[in-house]
């Protein structure tokens, strides 16, 4: 099973292979290369809060669900 940071890497390593290619400014492709990490940042930042919400909304509602059948 592949996690999300192994498919974030796999897309980001692809724009940098892209920029290496086919950017022959060093100057751009450096720039280039540094806005490719920053997204990878921001990214595996974002997939990683995703999932510790989703985990609490989930543990949260069944919480919430067992507590009603107690109740019924």
């Amino acid at each position: 099973m592949f996690t999300t940071d192994a498919i974030i890497d796999s897309v980001q390593n692809g724009k940098k292979t892209f920029v290496k290619t086919f950017v022959q400014n060093e100057t751009v492709a450096e720039a280039m290369n540094d806005f490719v990490d920053q997204q990878t940042s921001y990214t595996k930042k974002a997939i990683a809060a995703t999932t510790d919400m989703l985990t609490v909304v989930s543990s949260e509602t069944v919480k919430a669900i067992r507590s009603e059948e107690h109740t019924s």
